[in-house]
């Protein structure tokens, strides 16, 4: 089962009561899911915020990030396998990139997750390095940045 068919979207600001929707998302998502406690701890740091999509009245994708002066960093971005091809991500990017007034942005994604890889260079993101042992497993991590006009 997928929700709906068509890409409409409303993006928010996250609120408290997201929380178990994201943190369902997220285990969903990553073998390696963040727990609760990780979501509460990072969104109560300096800078950080999240943004959160609802499709037909449910959270189905979420993105968390962290303002440091004209940069800003994707912590953790996830989109529900059932609400995946039909581009929130994409939109939760525009969106971030639209109201941030950063200059760029950067985010770091496992050396094996090549489709979520492709999906950043679709959306104006350049490989930028490699950063090795990056995972508690010990993978590397692809750190890619998207320099914003402006």
């Amino acid at each position: 089962m997928t929700i709906g068919t068509s890409a409409t979207v409303l993006l928010r600001p996250y609120e408290a009561a997201d929380l178990a929707d994201i943190v369902a998302i997220e285990r969903d998502c990553f073998p390696d899911a963040w727990r609760e406690q990780d979501f509460v701890d990072w969104l109560a740091e300096p800078g950080c915020a999240a943004t959160v999509a609802v499709k037909d009245g449910k959270v189905v994708a979420f993105l968390v990030f962290q303002r440091k002066r004209k940069r800003i960093g994707i912590i953790d971005i996830a989109v529900s396998p059932l609400a995946r091809h039909l581009g929130i991500a994409r939109q939760l990017i525009d969106s971030l990139v639209s109201q941030s007034g950063c200059r760029k942005i950067e985010l770091e994604v496992r050396q094996t997750n090549v489709g979520a890889q492709m999906a950043y260079l679709k959306c104006g993101f350049i490989v930028t390095g490699l950063k090795r042992r990056y995972y508690p497993d010990g993978e590397h991590a692809v750190h890619m940045t998207r320099h914003v006009a402006g």
